[in-house]
């Protein structure tokens, strides 16, 4: 069962940028930091006040 060398490079090329990419994810998640985190809290920060602001309750 002879495998194409370019299919071996494939995978393995495929498997080498997966793994990177998964331990970058990890190093982030690990200092408890996500790489969208200080822009999500800000729209999230935004939107509550947003929100507040307009409701009639407030």
């Amino acid at each position: 069962m002879a495998v194409p060398a370019e299919t071996v490079g494939l995978v393995v090329t495929f498997v080498v940028i997966g793994a990177i990419v998964m331990l970058l994810f990890g190093i982030c998640f690990i200092r408890g930091e996500s790489i969208q985190a200080p822009n999500a809290q800000d729209q999230d920060d935004g939107t509550e006040l947003a929100n507040a602001g307009d409701s009639p309750r407030h």
